[in-house]
């Protein structure tokens, strides 16, 4: 049987099998396109201090391409073991990480990135926090260059 006729004996079985469950898996991987991809290299390069970024992210790559492995050979015998039963281990995942990043993380929505290094590193700090107002205030003693008489 050639690969065309498997795939397309494979998608006629598949139409007759629908689930409800496919709604809700189907958004779920919308939802985590969308939100999570982005993050996985956004978030934590916005919350290390510089010296600690290159490092940081090496970790996190590793430790993605680690649950990748996981996914991919430990997931399947798995699912074969204790079959349907087994999204409820995805549920239990999914409900810790959402407790521990609505918990745990900061917001740093509508902060500079000097506010966010304040946040994680407090004094231990190295960059200028300055607010909106300060540089105001000293706008008179910055000379400006189309001011400025050649």
């Amino acid at each position: 049987m050639s690969t065309h006729n498997l795939h397309r004996e494979h998608a006629n079985r598949r139409k007759e099998k629908k689930s409800i469950a496919d709604p809700p898996i189907y958004s779920y991987f919308f939802g985590y396109d969308i939100a999570l991809s982005p993050l996985l290299v956004a978030y934590p390069i916005e919350i290390w201090p510089y010296k600690l970024r290159a490092k940081g992210l090496a970790v996190v790559q590793i430790t993605s391409l680690a649950m990748v492995f996981f996914n991919t050979f430990v997931n399947p015998i798995a699912l074969e073991a204790i079959q349907w039963r087994y999204y409820f281990v995805f549920l239990a995942v999914l409900i810790t990480m959402v407790v521990s990043v609505w918990f745990k993380y900061p917001e740093t929505r509508g902060l500079t990135l000097e506010n966010v290094a304040w946040i994680f590193d407090k004094e231990e700090a190295r960059v200028g926090v300055v607010s909106a107002k300060e540089v105001l205030e000293n706008d008179e003693k910055t000379e400006h260059v189309e001011d400025k008489k050649w």
